[in-house]
């Protein structure tokens, strides 16, 4: 089932999943060829446009959970935390600027802050398999993250 009854796009669309990062180039040339890539204005319509679709589906869509790989939303988590992937990538990269270079956005608010700072503690972990995340059958969407500590 399509979450959306109508794309927004079809080209940009091709190109936005395929023109930045195929698999093999062959894929990008076949997928393409009959394309042209957009200007920087209308790459930025698109996007608000798709905002304002996606944020009206939020705001009329009844969310039953669990959300598993099964369900309908499951795309639409998917794209929430491939956002977050993107501004956590974003926010590395201002970091490593020099400071003179980084701007404070016009209408920039922080985030809220009740004045608590809790006081974190290194912890000494032995090697081994560790699991981290949600389970398989959590009801909200979330990583799993197994990996080996050698020490």
């Amino acid at each position: 089932m399509g979450l959306l009854e109508t794309r927004l796009n079809p080209e940009y669309e091709i190109l936005f999943e395929i023109g930045v990062d195929p698999e093999k180039p062959e894929e990008l040339n076949q997928a393409i060829a009959h394309l042209k890539w957009p200007q920087v204005a209308e790459v930025w319509e698109y996007r608000q446009k798709a905002y304002e679709v996606i944020a009206q589906f939020i705001q009329t869509t009844a969310i039953d959970l669990p959300i598993r790989s099964d369900h309908p939303l499951w795309a639409l988590i998917m794209g929430l935390e491939h956002q977050r992937i993107h501004i956590e990538t974003s926010s590395m990269l201002i970091r490593q600027l020099p400071i003179s270079r980084v701007k404070r956005p016009e209408n920039w608010e922080y985030a809220p802050c009740n004045g608590y700072t809790p006081q974190n503690e290194m912890l000494e972990v032995s090697g081994g398999v560790v699991k981290i995340g949600k389970a398989f059958d959590d009801h909200t969407y979330g990583w799993i993250l197994i990996m080996a500590i050698a020490l």
